[in-house]
């Protein structure tokens, strides 16, 4: 916030004496006989501080129209030597005070917007006038400066309380020595980061004690350099804390010296990197360099004619472009000035004396600048135009501002750049990507994304070392910058991946025009993943997600999680997997978080059903059914369970809603046992379900509570649930068979079971999947379906049933009788019944009650 008039009248307030005595002594050396600043509210001028040779002045009023400086707006200095009453008779003040003298100058803030003016009137200026002025318009520029920076430290000190929470949440402090007095100041965060108790008294050498033994002669080494020669250090070393905790700090130490080259005080900070957090840019920094900036100008000051000649310079000037004062004064302008400003510089000042138009006068402005070594260097120069004697005059403040170019340079790049790969990081393509996709909308456009992520980064690491993985990443992120051309930007997104954005945008009808198919082959080639380490070539992977937005419906995080759950379906094909998915796999991405969201807590709504598909012998008796899952919900309608379930497994949703089915279909057993009818009944159980610790023991309570005897229940596992752990699934399996329960192969053909162990499980039947059902179609005798065979024969020589599921004809149900499968389950029997039809069934249906 820029200061204004009101800011001006409030420091003026706050810092009355000591800008009474600085107008005084300016009065004095100017030798006027009243001098006062005054601030500009409108078109009027109200004075706030007067110095007067005589007796004291009370404040006043007046008009600014019809004044010397009524064009005070164009950031002049007006100075009338003599006769200002007859030149401005309208000036009713200069009238009734009769002074015939005059020198006024604005005061501006930061914008060079006028808020105030200091005026010294005078009897009338005696010689030297063009020294009086000079001296009057710096007095008039380091007075503005001087309130802008009490404005600028009544604002920074509001924030200071600030700075402590900013060092705790950044795990950074801060030291500072004072060499000759011996003593030692820490933040507090440092006490935070040491373990001790604030306030307690810290010597160097008892800080230094806390460092690891191999690292306390290296950083008493560098202290004593520092205090020594001034040598900075900037170090990462081992740490223990009070408490014992072994850490990893980054201490920095940097010297102050007087002009003399002798040392004032060291300084430092020191930071807990031990979490290889990137850190913030701190803003007790920001409020340093802005004090410092503040306190310690380093502007050259260098007046010119309208000929472009050097009239005056001050020793910064001399110190700044390295010419003498002499070469200087007289001097065209230009030989501070690199090509082509040097050779065009008197065309622009005949141009802007001819028309008046100019971009500098009264502006601040980055420009080049050149030293008489030849040397080039950024400069902000902010212009002033003022009349001396009725020649125009032109001062120039010039601040040497490489340095802090170089130092924001060096922060962007921190903040902005993957340390490992030195390409921009997730940071900046946030940034990138939401400015990228606002223009994308705005125009109707699409826009195609990319991310990549390296296969099994983790064993790599554990096996070679994070430095060779960080080594690895490099090759591989040098080869994919390399291979994506001028079309595509490639960012550092997680640990182990990549992020990639088209730099253009296509209409609905141009979407070809990505060439999605051609990036995506070469980022997946597999020479961009072979890396050297010591010498030996090795071969990563990588899986790959693509999609093209319409961020018109798809905000940025919405497009990071379709890529991320692209990625996720890709490493379903690893190696080199890639999945693009496009506008359907977006709106199936959409149903499938909307689902996600929902189901954690399903069993809970009161929309889950069951459904109950009947299983028949060969006599075409009910012997009997399978527990099926339904779920309508009120928004979606009714989702299918090859949608919900895969997604409550992968949530661990599956818990709560097997939990369910169990509860349900014993309370429907219990019903139906009420009424002198038994049935029996297979259950689902899921991969995560068996090997979880409580499952034996909730479902043996739920059956004695419900009064169900655990024959009645089949357990129906899928191959997959098998391998997940064996052992453990194995003795989980043996315990709930001693008790009765009996247990099914689900899908079996589709998994990765063998005989081998398969044969040690208590296992009562094998379920032969729809996938191999469905390829039956002919009922001859000569005809053979080998692995539908295979299943069969194999159910023979464990000694368990056989049921086929998916049997949907007639064909299939002969061909399978006659090959010994002796129960099946399908549309050509039954569909799934609720619950009340499946009641109704078992009371007048053909129905076998054999529970063997």
């Amino acid at each position: 916030m820029k200061f204004d008039g009101d800011a001006l009248k409030a420091v003026a307030i706050e810092n009355a004496d000591y800008l009474q005595s600085k107008l005084d002594s300016v009065r004095s050396a100017l030798q006027s006989q009243i001098l006062y600043l005054a601030v500009k509210e409108g078109e009027s001028i109200t004075t706030l501080i007067i110095s007067s040779e005589k007796s004291p002045l009370e404040n006043m009023t007046y008009a600014l129209e019809g004044t010397p400086c009524s064009n005070i707006e164009n950031n002049n200095v007006c100075v009338y030597p003599t006769s200002v009453m007859q030149r401005f008779p309208q000036d009713k003040l200069l009238q009734d005070i009769g002074f015939d003298g005059y020198m006024g100058a604005p005061i501006i803030n930061e914008d060079s917007t006028v808020v105030g003016i200091v005026v010294a009137l005078f009897d009338f200026i005696d010689e030297p006038v063009l020294l009086k002025t000079q001296f009057f318009g710096n007095f008039a520029e380091q007075l503005s400066l001087y309130i802008q920076k009490c404005h600028l430290d009544k604002r920074t000190g509001s924030h200071l309380s600030l700075l402590n929470e900013v060092q705790s949440i950044s795990k950074t402090g801060a030291w500072e020595f004072y060499n000759k007095a011996k003593q030692v100041f820490w933040s507090d965060e440092i006490y935070a980061i040491y373990g001790v108790s604030k306030g307690r008294e810290l010597s160097p050498e008892e800080a230094i004690k806390f460092y690891a033994p191999a690292a306390q002669d290296i950083i008493k080494d560098a202290f004593t350099n520092l205090l020594k020669d001034a040598e900075p250090y900037n170090l990462e070393l081992e740490f223990v804390d009070a408490t014992g905790n072994t850490k990893w700090v980054r201490t920095t130490g940097n010297a102050e010296l007087d002009s003399n080259g002798n040392l004032l005080r060291v300084f430092g900070a020191f930071e807990d990197i031990t979490e290889q957090k990137l850190m913030s840019i701190q803003t007790r920094e920001h409020a340093d360099k802005l004090e410092n900036i503040l306190n310690n100008l380093n502007d050259a000051v260098i007046t010119i004619n309208s000929q472009g000649r050097m009239l005056q310079c001050n020793d910064v000037a001399v110190r700044m472009f390295g010419f003498s004062r002499e070469e200087m004064l007289g001097s065209n302008v230009a030989i501070i000035m690199p090509e082509p400003y040097a050779t065009k510089h008197d065309d622009y000042m005949r141009h802007y004396e001819s028309t008046g138009e100019a971009k500098i006068i009264g502006v601040g402005r980055q420009l080049p600048a050149r030293r008489k070594n030849g040397e080039i260097f950024q400069m902000e120069l902010s212009l002033t135009e003022t009349t001396q004697n009725g020649e125009k005059q032109y001062i120039g403040l010039v601040r040497d501002i490489s340095e802090r170019i170089e130092a924001e340079d060096a922060i962007y790049n921190l903040a902005f750049t993957d340390n490992v790969t030195n390409l921009r990081n997730s940071q900046w393509f946030e940034r990138e990507a939401k400015e990228h996709m606002f223009k994308a909308m705005r125009q109707g456009h699409y826009v195609h994304a990319l991310l990549l992520d390296i296969d099994k980064m983790a064993s790599f690491n554990h096996r070679f070392g994070f430095h060779n993985g960080d080594k690895a990443l490099k090759q591989v992120a040098d080869k994919l910058k390399a291979i994506i051309g001028h079309d595509y930007a490639i960012f550092k997104y997680d640990a182990d991946s990549f992020v990639i954005l088209s730099h253009k945008t296509a209409s609905k009808t141009d979407l070809y025009s990505f060439n999605s198919n051609l990036i995506e082959s070469a980022l997946l080639h597999s020479d961009n993943y072979r890396v050297d380490i010591g010498g030996t070539t090795y071969s990563l992977s990588g899986s790959l997600g693509s999609a093209i937005f319409n961020p018109a419906e798809h905000s940025f995080e919405a497009m990071l999680s379709v890529l991320e759950h692209a990625v996720m379906r890709a490493k379903n094909d690893a190696p080199f997997g890639l999945c693009h998915i496009d506008k359907d796999g977006i709106d199936e991405y959409d149903k499938y978080i909307a689902i996600r969201d929902r189901v954690q807590t399903v069993a809970n709504r009161g929309e889950l059903s069951l459904a109950l598909q009947p299983q028949y012998n060969a006599n075409e008796e009910i012997i009997a059914f399978e527990a099926l899952i339904r779920w309508h919900s009120a928004e979606f309608g009714w989702v299918s369970p090859a949608d919900f379930i895969p997604i409550a497994e992968e949530t661990g949703a599956i818990f709560s809603i097997g939990e369910w089915v169990i509860e349900a279909a014993c309370d429907a057993l219990t019903e139906i046992m009420s009424e002198g009818i038994c049935s029996k009944v297979s259950i689902n159980i899921s991969a995560r379900q068996i090997v979880a610790p409580e499952f034996a023991q909730f479902l043996t309570r739920t059956t004695k509570e419900k009064g169900i005897p655990p024959q009645v229940l089949m357990l129906e596992l899928t191959e997959t649930a098998l391998v997940s752990d064996m052992s453990l699934v194995r003795k989980t399996m043996l315990k709930l068979a001693e008790l009765g329960f009996h247990f099914s192969i689900d899908d079996f053909g589709t998994g990765y079971s063998s005989l081998a162990y398969l044969k040690e499980l208590p296992i009562s039947e094998l379920k032969i999947d729809k996938y191999f059902v469905d390829d039956i179609v002919d009922d001859a005798l000569d005809k053979e379906y080998v692995i539908v065979d295979a299943i069969i024969n194999m159910a023979k020589a464990l000694g368990v049933s056989c049921i086929a599921e998916g049997v949907e004809n007639e064909i299939q149900r002969n061909y399978l009788n006659r090959s010994g499968c002796n129960i099946f389950q399908g549309y050509y029997f039954s569909k799934p019944l609720n619950e009340k039809d499946w009641k109704q069934l078992l009371k007048t249906g053909t129905f076998s009650s054999s529970l063997h």
